[in-house]
């Protein structure tokens, strides 16, 4: 079988691909391994794993406009860098602690805020250094490869995960995330792609702040966007940051059956990779939103009917079905912005969007640590299910159900014909 045209033609896209899908199965390991570290090397509590869950993205809400300025007057695959490097470098502390027997979980929470202030300078910079790589032509389809990509990761990751904390004990299988961002580094600093000149003028940070917020705020449909995906991640998001801890101290499952578990959930995000394109071809790339959103919300009614035996069938299942939607949806809707966003605003436009979506995840985690602590992990899994159902809402409300493709106006205000 050939490799996808894009991976054969573009030199520059390739290695951002291999950069980034390599970090990503780090990342994936490190979902599985960290949480393990606190359950089981330091005996954390439910609040605590699900606090730490929160520690990565506690500062996004009041860092990510600042740095979404920042990115647009430097070099983004400069920004890449530096923030792969700095998460090599915080992680790498973790199993260094361990080997010394002097980790604590108020170490775990710091390295997590010091890699979740990186994660968001690379978050902003990613997509917005992207179009520079690949042509406006190439966007959904570029965007396709690194999602599936994404997702293979998913797949491996977590049971990889599951094997070396086994096989190497929790802390130590943290250094197979170190070395992928170390990859990551070494695949981006070989990209030779022209990035757009930033700005010379240098205006008043608030002014530029301003500016990228209201052009997100007052576009009708990435509007819409980001209160469906705000909602998803705060529900969705909760959900997540107890699951380990759900099917470690409920369901009563060991470290390589929870990877595998997770790996085999993932597998609906790699299909939701490869049917994007054709989903957008035959229903239209507006009703994909609308539908993914939809489906999303409708599998989390399946994880916490999870238990032991057949029933762990029902997590995979409910992970799958998720994944397929989540895939489907994000790369209609990062296509879509960085089709109609301007150059010079996409770091901004980005960094607004990564503020409200990924700012309410901390919340979630709080949230659902709390309620899990109050009242039981499964129960607490059923009231986030449910609010998780309101994720299509502003979708509808937009009138995206009405119409099959999204305009492509890049003017500040965008209506969608009743």
């Amino acid at each position: 079988m050939r490799a996808p045209a894009l991976l054969r033609t573009n030199r520059d896209f390739r290695l951002l691909w291999v950069g980034e899908s390599v970090s990503e199965l780090g990342s994936t390991v490190t979902l599985v391994a960290l949480p393990f570290v606190a359950l089981v090397v330091l005996h954390a509590t439910t609040f605590e794993v699900a606090a730490l869950a929160a520690a990565e993205t506690i500062f996004w809400p009041f860092i990510s406009l600042p740095i979404g300025v920042w990115v647009d007057r430097v070099s983004r695959r400069r920004v890449l860098l530096i923030a792969d490097a700095g998460r090599a470098l915080a992680l790498v502390s973790i199993p260094a602690a361990a080997a010394l027997g002097d980790l604590t979980l108020v170490q775990l929470y710091v390295v997590g805020m010091v890699s979740g202030v990186l994660t968001i300078f690379f978050s902003v910079a990613y997509p917005s250094y992207l179009p520079s790589v690949v042509t406006k032509d190439e966007l959904v389809e570029g965007n396709s490869l690194l999602t599936g990509a994404e997702q293979v990761a998913h797949i491996s990751g977590p049971a990889l995960g599951g094997l070396l904390v086994q096989a190497l004990g929790a802390a130590y299988a943290l250094l197979a995330d170190v070395v992928s961002f170390v990859v990551s580094v070494v695949a981006v600093f070989a990209i030779h792609a022209d990035e757009p000149r930033p700005a010379l003028e240098r205006r008043p940070i608030r002014r530029e702040l301003a500016e990228g917020v209201r052009f997100l705020v007052h576009h009708t449909v990435l509007r819409a966007f980001i209160m469906s995906a705000a909602t998803s991640n705060l529900f969705a998001g909760g959900a997540q940051a107890i699951t380990v801890l759900f099917l470690v101290r409920v369901v009563h499952v060991h470290a390589g059956v929870v990877g595998l578990l997770l790996s085999v959930g993932a597998l609906g995000g790699l299909l939701g990779a490869v049917l994007a394109r054709r989903l957008i071809r035959v229903f239209g790339d507006a009703r994909v939103m609308v539908l993914a959103a939809v489906v999303e919300a409708l599998s989390a009614y399946l994880v916490p009917l999870t238990a032991q035996g057949w029933r762990l069938g029902l997590f995979c299942a409910g992970q799958a079905i998720a994944s397929v939607a989540i895939v489907a949806f994000n790369v209609v809707g990062g296509s879509y912005r960085q089709e109609i966003v301007p150059p010079r605003l996409m770091g901004r436009v980005m960094a607004a969007n990564r503020m409200v979506t990924w700012g309410v995840l901390p919340i979630g985690a709080f949230g659902a640590g709390a309620l899990a602590a109050n009242i039981g992990v499964r129960p607490a899994l059923w009231i986030l299910a449910a609010g998780l159902s309101l994720a299509p809402v502003s979708l509808v409300a937009a009138g995206m159900a009405r119409i099959r493709t999204l305009p492509r106006d890049a003017a500040v205000s965008v209506e969608i014909p009743a």
